[in-house]
């Protein structure tokens, strides 16, 4: 039993290493889900096509329904590597750096494990690898190709490196709030540096929309609210001598619940219609 363990394990540092060679954003990960179904192949499990890159896998077969479902996402991010590291990312402007290889590695592991003790499970178990996590939707479109149907129970896990190797945590309630993000374009008018004064600067106008957002969180929210608003990019200029016509700010917010989530909708709606008033009296 720990022979074979050790050796599971070094399947999986394998794979995970391999599969951080070769990292693919979201709905462009065919090699990924090459790599998954050739190996799934070689451990002898059946799989299916699901939402064109993701793969639908299933252990035990004649077990007892409804079944049980882990599920690992597969792509990776658009983040230039510069680890240093062996297995590094060797396409270019592309890396796993949320840790979706080390997810997928391990659910092959997984697989693997639960392959050689097949005799031992008494319900089906359904392997999900689920495409284009990073904003693209990838698990809704399997729902939509019934990669759930017949499944009782999901079951996932996320990479946590602050945590001591060995451990593992499942505390009671939210762990990780909803994501989304946001895209902001300003339009002013360019010109030279040394004449600002007949210019209208949209770097001057962002820098003030990125300070703003800050109290977003604190002057909307009550205190014991759980979000965040992050500023991620800021895009304005090609030259240090011209004001740009253009700049565009991007960013993330994370809340916790849609209640929270719909209180900034309805201040939204508060505030245009507010604005609508003004405008008539």
């Amino acid at each position: 039993m720990s022979d074979d363990w050790q050796e599971t394990l070094s399947f999986a540092r394998n794979i995970r290493r391999e599969l951080h060679q070769r990292p693919e954003l979201s709905w462009e990960e065919h090699g990924t889900a090459e790599t998954i179904r050739k190996t799934l192949t070689a451990l002898g499990i059946r799989w299916r096509k699901c939402a064109e890159t993701g793969t639908v896998a299933v252990l035990n077969e004649h077990g007892t329904t409804p079944a049980i479902a882990l599920r690992a996402d597969i792509d990776a991010l658009p983040i230039i590597e510069d680890s240093g590291a062996e297995w590094s990312s060797t396409h270019s402007g592309c890396m796993h750096a949320c840790g979706h290889d080390g997810h997928t590695a391990a659910l092959l592991a997984t697989a693997r494990w639960l392959k050689q003790h097949e005799t031992e499970l008494s319900r089906q178990v359904i392997l999900l690898f689920q495409p284009a996590e990073e904003g693209g939707h990838g698990a809704r479109e399997m729902i939509r190709e019934g990669a759930l149907e017949g499944v009782s129970e999901i079951y996932g896990w996320h990479n946590w490196p602050a945590l001591p190797y060995g451990t593992m945590a499942c505390p009671d309630g939210l762990v990780m709030c909803g994501n989304g993000t946001f895209d902001i374009t300003l339009k002013g008018k360019g010109g030279h540096a040394s004449q600002p004064e007949i210019c209208t600067d949209v770097v001057l106008a962002g820098s003030a929309i990125v300070v703003a957002m800050q109290q977003v969180v604190s002057r909307r929210l009550p205190p014991q609210a759980n979000a965040v608003v992050s500023i991620t990019q800021f895009h304005a200029g090609n030259a240090p001598t011209v004001l740009a016509d253009t700049a565009t700010i991007g960013g993330s917010i994370r809340v916790p619940d849609e209640t929270t989530r719909g209180k900034q909708r309805n201040q939204r709606n508060r505030d245009q219609y507010s604005s609508s008033l003004r405008r008539r009296v």
